[in-house]
């Protein structure tokens, strides 16, 4: 490949920035966007933004990174997304991974803010903000389920009771 195209006897042009065309070439739209740039044929090629990436030369579109992984690089030319940890989950855009809210987890390759579940002793909507179950009351287990108070005994009972009921006092 070259970085320009015949235009007449021995005159050639350069492609634009960021593309190049094969020997012979005698049009502007014989220039092609390089691996990690998209634009149309002959026109201005641009970085893949973060969170894409383009491994052949040409027009086709960035490819965006798979859910619940990232990537911060421009211009990738290979899909070198990386894997979001436990607790966090990946942006809308996958350029980045976002910490879930204070007392929540999430699985690794979370890929949305409602991954991310409130831990056990603790009770809110998926992605929202987690309260502390009040004193008399308890949650064993992640995710969205109330706090509970509890009779051990007989056969063991979980009685649910509302948000709002405050046993402090």
């Amino acid at each position: 490949a070259i970085t320009g195209l015949q235009t007449g006897s021995n005159n050639c042009t350069s492609c634009p920035a960021h593309s190049n065309s094969v020997n012979g070439s005698s049009a502007t739209t014989g220039c092609k966007c390089n691996a990690g740039y998209t634009g149309p044929d002959g026109g201005t090629c641009v970085a893949c933004v973060a969170g894409t990436f383009k491994a052949s030369n040409g027009s086709d579109a960035c490819t965006q990174c798979a859910a619940g992984k990232y990537s911060a690089a421009t211009g990738a030319t290979s899909d070198s997304c990386a894997d979001c940890a436990r607790d966090t989950y990946s942006s809308a855009d996958n350029s980045q991974c976002e910490a879930c809210p204070s007392d929540s987890v999430s699985e690794p390759l979370s890929s949305a803010l409602t991954d991310c579940k409130c831990d056990a002793g603790y009770t809110g909507p998926d992605g929202g903000e987690c309260s502390a179950c009040v004193v008399g009351m308890y949650k064993s287990v992640t995710g969205s389920l109330p706090c509970a108070v509890g009779d051990i005994g007989a056969g063991f009972r979980i009685y649910p009771v509302p948000a709002a009921t405050n046993f402090a006092s």
